[in-house]
């Protein structure tokens, strides 16, 4: 065996040892507790002494200006007044409930009209012009770059109604909803 090998092995048994002693701490602890039995935390004899008055030292109690005793003593008599409210209980006043009341009836009576038509995931990249002057535009949805002419379908639902230098319109066939996708200027 080399030298590091003999560490280690000791090592190994050194803490082998360890665990045999604690482990038979253990085991006579445990059957020296009965079941049933209480274990008192304080022996009775201690006890009495921990609540004579006489027994305690003066220094217990330091008067001075961290501790006003007479006062202290004075207030430990005074009875309590009786909580008005449960103090984990929040529940709104009476003049929060008017107030929400309020905001929802104004609500109710400033309603909206429909919501608005949803937008379409399209953005119109650019657009050419042939020899015959009929438009190109050029459009994406994030994943496809659809090059189409007035009329044409593309995607699954999409169909190009108008094609002009600043725009370009098209109708969702799904839906039914119109937008007018600005082409970007350069």
């Amino acid at each position: 065996m080399n030298g590091r090998s003999g560490l280690e092995v000791s090592a190994t048994v050194g803490l082998g040892l360890v665990c045999a002693v604690l482990a038979v701490r253990l085991i006579i602890r445990v059957h020296s507790v009965h079941a049933g039995e209480a274990a008192p935390v304080f022996s009775a004899h201690s006890l009495r002494r921990a609540l004579d008055p006489a027994r305690q030292s003066p220094a217990a109690f330091p008067a001075g200006p961290a501790l006003n005793v007479a006062l202290f003593q004075s207030l430990q008599t005074q009875p309590f007044a009786p909580p008005t409210r449960d103090p984990f209980a929040f529940e709104p006043t009476p003049q929060q409930l008017r107030a929400i009341s309020q905001q929802q009836q104004a609500a109710l009576s400033h309603a909206a009209g429909p919501p608005p038509p949803p937008t379409l995931p399209l953005r119109a990249l650019g657009y050419t012009e042939n020899a015959r002057g009929e438009l190109q535009a050029y459009l994406t949805d994030t994943e496809h770059v659809y090059a189409v002419r007035e009329g044409e379908k593309f995607g699954k639902t999409y169909q190009v109604l108008k094609i002009t230098p600043t725009f370009v319109e098209v109708q969702d066939d799904s839906l039914n909803v119109r937008a007018q996708l600005a082409i970007p200027q350069q």
